[in-house]
């Protein structure tokens, strides 16, 4: 089987590829996803979570983390990928770095924002619970800013639901799907369930990839497997050096407490941006997580989904986390990771008692990590500010290419590199 280009992954990276090269070559393009098609309502039931192990050191009784830590990863593997989860952010995430190493994407963030009708959380739609948070950070002196959005917010006011990142029941959240779809009526081929185990390889230059045992021939690959994928699928081809190292996740936290009948799990989930004053990579945003409500009930508290609030404290990790060949993956808290997460974990904490929470009922989840990247970056296996690889014909667009830490969702970001990846695919490769 032969095709023009190959796309390995259907996310937010692989879909932008995938739509923008089908305008220009229709029929000729094929994208293999390892998930499959699910309705959007059911997308959280596609998480593919890990646990990295933590590393010795000491461990501090009075919070959920310590330096050495592991962190839980989450991932979600189906046709679209973690678009149909996201909270609908959509800001955009390293400009500046991007620009020191000659990458300019301001038209692509521009087009985007445009195309994506991104706007700001409007006050109407703010549910009690995020208000409160907003009069206690006013109160305490932090700057609060509306979170931007590529929510239809209309398709919200007939029923509050808060699931935004379970997968958005009313559809007014964009997703990859919306891509996949325009691309699929100009000729684009989607296989589901098929795993791409390898890049094929010939005189530094590719020739296609095995996918499900069976050998697929393109002069183009694009890999967006996403960060912790597209690295197992270079290291299977051969491709070593700084691939799969670098690893940042943006861990993150919830700090959550009770506050009685507040229904804060059916609103808009991060309405919010808490500006917080340092030059930290440090995002607090009203976030609501079912597992507060576990550890409250662990701890004998007597307590129900609507009566609890929180803030998420996501922080910009250190890259120092590898994913190795047989697919282990080493993430965990360093030093610098515990001091700025354990002062956001404080800002929070701050911020929901000065907004009513009971002090001794504030609680913090263990450390997730929410945005792999960094394992095959522009700089080291990506050139810059070309946006290609050492492969002749082989493209990566997803968030292994992110030189560093964003500290908040990259999806933007992805979604305009993706972009410019294409357009000089077809100024240079000649599709």
């Amino acid at each position: 089987m032969n095709s023009e280009v190959i796309v390995v992954g259907s996310g937010a990276g692989g879909a932008t590829v995938a739509r923008e090269l089908s305008r220009k070559i229709k029929g000729k393009i094929l994208l293999l996803e390892s998930g499959n098609r699910v309705n959007t309502k059911q997308a959280y039931t596609q998480y593919e979570n890990y646990l990295t192990p933590p590393v010795e050191g000491p461990v501090h009784e009075d919070m959920p983390f310590w330096p050495g830590q592991g962190l839980e990863i989450a991932r979600l593997t189906c046709v679209g990928g973690t678009t149909l989860v996201t909270a609908g952010t959509c800001v955009r995430k390293l400009e500046d770095e991007l620009k020191k190493l000659g990458i300019d994407l301001s038209h692509e963030f521009e087009s985007l924002e445009h195309e994506l009708k991104v706007n700001n959380t409007p006050d109407w739609i703010l549910g009690r619970g995020t208000k409160k948070i907003l009069e206690a950070c006013e109160s305490l002196g932090y700057d609060v800013t509306p979170m931007p959005k590529f929510i239809d917010f209309s398709k919200c006011k007939s029923k509050l639901c808060g699931n935004c990142t379970l997968g958005c029941p009313e559809n007014a959240k964009w997703n990859a799907l919306e891509f996949l779809t325009e691309a699929e009526e100009h000729g684009l081929i989607l296989q589901q369930n098929a795993r791409v185990d390898r890049v094929l390889i010939k005189n530094k230059r590719v020739v296609g990839v095995r996918a499900n045992g069976r050998d697929i021939f393109s002069r183009v690959v694009v890999l967006a497997a996403g960060a912790i994928g597209t690295p197992l699928i270079l290291r299977a081809s051969g491709c070593e050096g700084e691939v799969g190292k670098n690893l940042f996740v943006n861990t993150y936290v919830t700090v959550g407490g009770i506050m009685s009948g507040v229904k804060f799990n059916k609103e808009v989930a991060m309405g919010l941006l808490i500006n917080e004053q340092s030059d930290r990579k440090l995002m607090l945003a009203p976030h609501y997580a079912r597992r507060i409500v576990k550890i409250l009930t662990q701890r004998g508290l007597k307590v129900k989904e609507e009566d609890v609030i929180g803030i998420m404290v996501k922080i910009g990790d250190e890259n120092q986390g590898e994913v190795k060949n047989d697919g282990t993956i080493v993430k965990y808290l360093t030093e610098n990771d515990f001091i700025t997460l354990s002062d956001g974990v404080q800002a929070a904490s701050d911020i929901l008692e000065e907004a009513g929470v009971n002090p001794s009922s504030i609680v913090c989840t263990n450390p997730r990590g929410a945005h792999p990247g960094g394992t095959a970056r522009i700089g080291g296996f990506v050139r810059a500010p070309e946006l290609e690889t050492k492969i002749e014909g082989l493209y990566i667009a997803d968030a292994s290419l992110l030189p560093e830490s964003t500290g908040g969702p990259p999806i933007l970001t992805i979604m305009a590199l993706a972009k410019r990846i294409a357009r000089n695919m077809l100024d240079q490769q000649e599709l």
